[in-house]
């Protein structure tokens, strides 16, 4: 994410025994990064590993649109 012209980058992990991976859980991710970052009028690069389970899928699509 780049603001003000600072770039800060964010990543998000976790294990397998703390939640699932579905696409409910990833699209929650998301939005909680975007409400805690309080993202607005900046440029936002997101990048996914092409999961088709929890990232290509309808919801997390409708997510970004």
């Amino acid at each position: 994410m780049v603001n003000n012209g600072t770039i800060q980058v964010h990543f998000k992990i976790w294990t397998e025994n703390e939640a699932g991976r579905g696409c409910e859980e990833v699209a929650n991710a998301l939005v909680s990064f975007l409400e805690s970052s309080a993202v607005s009028g900046c440029h936002l690069i997101a990048w996914s590993d092409s999961c088709a389970g929890q990232n290509k899928n309808f919801a997390v699509i409708c997510l970004w649109q």
